[in-house]
């Protein structure tokens, strides 16, 4: 277990708390800032940086830790009159940082607290799925985001991100070890961005159990060359292929809402 005593901490009121966003009841949030430091238009750095929270990307990219994150979060718990149906990892950081390993050992005792009281996690991470997770609850969900499949795109745009192979294959150790696994295809990055044709980054999900695909948002990038119409074709591309191989397809409108595509 990693010693707290020497991981950067921050002050912090609730760590748990209800979600505004649609498809989630309750968030789990421990940490400040993020070491995958992804360099597409990230909602949640630019919202903390929008509100003065953060000032540089650099800055964002060295987390710290919620004071006494631990004991804070059994607190909340037991002072809780309704216990969450489900808890969510995270919205506004990541649980599984690929460069600052002390995330794992933290976020898998959160997430130990939260099943110990019946309280199934969904998880999302652009790290690695540490194989210790085959031990939560059995209604764990476990998520990887995942918008490229091609190495330069990810050192250029997730520098401190896992390798997608990586991500991959320890999504499908969970899968196959019967939790319910999920993928994130959000931000889809505009075709002269990435080289990665969509219909393989598709097929590179075909054993998940849902998908949700959002667009590359806050960005010229974003009203240039076509994206609209881009991401369109991939949206109707999206569906079908879900459709065709028994796949939940999901698609993020906003921020705050996600519709389920039949």
């Amino acid at each position: 277990m990693t010693n707290t005593t020497d991981i950067p901490t921050h002050s912090r009121g609730k760590l748990l708390y209800k979600s505004g966003v649609n498809f989630v009841e309750h968030a789990l949030n421990p940490y400040s800032g993020c070491s995958h430091a992804c360099r597409y238009p990230c909602y949640s750095f630019s919202m903390k940086k929008r509100f003065g929270m953060i000032k540089t990307l650099n800055e964002w990219k060295e987390p710290s830790l919620a004071e006494n994150a631990l004991e804070k979060l059994e607190s909340e718990l037991n002072g809780m009159r309704r216990l969450p149906e489900n808890v969510f990892m995270s919205l506004s950081t990541d649980p599984f940082m690929y460069t600052t390993p002390w995330t794992n050992d933290i976020s898998l005792s959160m997430i130990k607290i939260l099943n110990e009281r019946d309280i199934p996690v969904t998880v999302l991470t652009k790290g690695i799925l540490p194989e210790e997770l085959r031990g939560g609850h059995p209604k764990n969900e476990y998520g990887i985001s995942l918008s490229s499949l091609d190495e330069s795109f990810r050192r250029k745009f997730e520098p401190g991100a896992s390798p997608y192979m990586e991500r991959l294959e320890a999504l499908k150790l969970l899968n196959s070890e019967g939790f319910r696994s999920w993928i994130c295809i959000e931000p889809l990055p505009p075709e002269f961005i990435s080289p990665t044709p969509f219909i393989s980054l598709l097929d590179a999900c075909s054993f998940a159990d849902y998908l949700l695909l959002g667009k590359w948002n806050y960005s010229a990038s974003t009203s240039a060359r076509d994206y609209p119409d881009y991401y369109r074709k991939c949206e109707n591309l999206f569906v079908k292929w879900c459709t065709k191989n028994g796949i939940e397809a999901l698609t993020k409108e906003s921020p705050n809402s996600v519709v389920r595509r039949n």
